[in-house]
């Protein structure tokens, strides 16, 4: 009977084997590639500044009040300073509206008169509503809420 040589499930082929002096120098190639990393994150926060122009288009803006609301007493305190209006009114996170948070600008020439909010589809009752009509049987209210 022949004697056969099985290798153990571990043992593998010498090529397959990491060069001594490619595993003597791996912290200097793990050094490296932090260094790398930590340049590339510096670079990408030069730009992260505030911009002079940003800030004086969005004072020029004249945000139009709401009229006729009233304030709503479990909304009133608040634990941390109040989000300037420029800021949540201009900062977009509804992406129904588009993919860029700078969607505010195009929304300038939005009309906001004669809305209707048709629901239908499949629904037992069908109807179209006018947001007068809901404006008046919903008033509106203050409230103030804490973004994340």
């Amino acid at each position: 009977m022949a004697n056969l040589h099985l290798p153990p499930e571990w043992s593998i082929s010498e090529h397959h084997v990491t060069p001594e002096r490619h595993y003597l120098t791996r912290r200097s190639v793990l050094k490296g590639m932090l260094g790398l990393t930590a340049s590339i994150a510096a670079v990408g926060l030069t730009g992260c500044e505030q911009s002079s122009e940003d800030e004086a288009f969005k004072q020029s803006i004249n945000l139009p009040k709401i009229p006729d609301y009233n304030q709503n007493p479990n909304f009133l305190t608040v634990d941390r300073p109040m989000t300037e209006q420029t800021l949540a009114s201009s900062y977009n996170n509804f992406y129904e509206f588009g993919g860029s948070k700078n969607i505010w600008l195009k929304a300038q020439n939005l009309p906001l008169e004669n809305w209707k909010i048709e629901v239908g589809g499949l629904v037992k009752n069908p109807r179209t509503y006018d947001l007068e009509d809901l404006k008046r049987a919903f008033p509106l209210e203050e409230r103030i809420y804490r973004f994340r």
